[in-house]
């Protein structure tokens, strides 16, 4: 008698353990994610998911939200793409994305005219929102005492674009005295140097502390977070020391 009950009860816990299963799998919703370029990185609700393209199973039904990062996360004009997606139970969405890159234009030397057909649109360095000017573009450079230059964006190297002006013939003394090195030239150096420098380890830190904070929205390790925090305040002092060469640079250079 015991036998035939135990089957019974071992046929129903097996019953139930179907229909669970059964609602679960139709309460779960799934998506693709695809992105150009491929291998970007994906973070739903705060978590690493993994890299394009990408196909995420058992989420649940709901509201999620959605984080994209550039492959080149290094390269301080992509932009991070952010978007939201409510999913129905059961429901399977493939979600494609195309990131957009602002761009960058400069000169040597700097402090030259942008223009886009007859209009100025600003001095050199400048930098271009995503969408204020289509990637094959071709601007033109102007600046007294040099020849005119133009340049073409699809040549841009990591959506930063670099113009070298050159002289015009029988440039004027003023000019040749301007840019000819005077006895002052020397002292810019250190400063300069030192705003080079400062900017890079600030860039360093900062790259190092984005990399640490993903692996703690990953991991949730603390110590990620601790490293984050202490590369984040490295950086902030780097800017800070940067600023003042800077600030050094341009008051000698202003005074002479």
């Amino acid at each position: 008698m015991k036998r035939p009950m135990m089957l019974v009860l071992f046929t129903l816990l097996c019953a139930r353990d179907a229909a669970t299963a059964g609602i679960t799998a139709r309460d779960s919703a799934s998506i693709t994610v695809r992105s150009i370029p491929d291998n970007a990185a994906v973070i739903v609700d705060s978590l690493d998911a993994g890299r394009t393209p990408l196909t995420i199973d058992s989420l649940a039904a709901g509201l999620h939200r959605l984080r994209l990062i550039h492959p080149d996360m290094a390269n301080w004009l992509t932009i991070p793409l952010e978007d939201t997606v409510r999913l129905s139970p059961g429901e399977h969405r493939t979600l494609q994305y195309t990131f957009e890159q602002a761009r960058s234009i400069i000169s040597l030397p700097s402090g030259a005219e942008v223009l886009i057909g007859d209009s100025v649109v600003g001095t050199t360095p400048l930098t271009f929102l995503p969408g204020q000017i289509p990637a094959g573009s071709t601007v033109t450079l102007r600046k007294n005492g040099f020849s005119r230059a133009s340049a073409d964006f699809s040549l841009a190297t990591r959506g930063v674009l670099s113009v070298t002006l050159s002289p015009e013939r029988g440039m004027p003394s003023q000019i040749e005295e301007d840019l000819a090195p005077g006895p002052w030239s020397g002292r810019l150096v250190i400063p300069g140097a030192l705003a080079v420098l400062s900017g890079g380890l600030a860039a360093y830190c900062k790259i190092k502390a984005d990399n640490h904070q993903m692996a703690y929205l990953a991991t949730g390790d603390l110590s990620e977070r601790a490293k984050r925090d202490r590369l984040d305040n490295q950086a902030a002092g780097f800017l800070v020391g940067m600023e003042l060469s800077l600030g050094f640079f341009i008051t000698i250079l202003l005074t002479q």
